[in-house]
Formats: structure tokens, sequence, C-alpha cells
């Protein structure tokens, strides 16, 4: 049987991955996930305004 935290996690995975797939949105999201994952340089317009706005926090 699996930990409650790891069900719970794929749930939200596949939640968003459902969400992103019928609203048909394209985009290089492994990229976008180096973002946050790895703290990686902004790969999109909008990831640059935040690290714009978080640096000038």
């Amino acid at each position: 049987m699996l930990p409650l935290e790891h069900v719970f996690s794929r749930r939200a995975d596949f939640l968003t991955s459902g969400t992103l797939g019928h609203l048909q949105s394209t985009n290089n999201w492994y990229r976008i996930g180096q973002e946050w994952f790895f703290h990686r340089p902004a790969c999109t317009e909008i990831g640059r305004e935040i690290a714009r706005w978080r640096a000038g926090r």
C-alpha cells in the first residue's frame, strides 16, 4: 500500500496535467519545471516578469 502523501501528490499531478490538456495549453513544460524545481533562469516572459518582481522586493 502506498503512503497517503504519495497518493495525494500523484493525484495533484494528474489533475494538473488533465487541466492543462483540457485547456489545450502548449508550452515547454520541461523548461518551466526546471525554473521551479532547480531555480534555473526563466524561459518565458511571465517568468522573467516574476523574477524582476522578486528581485525588487
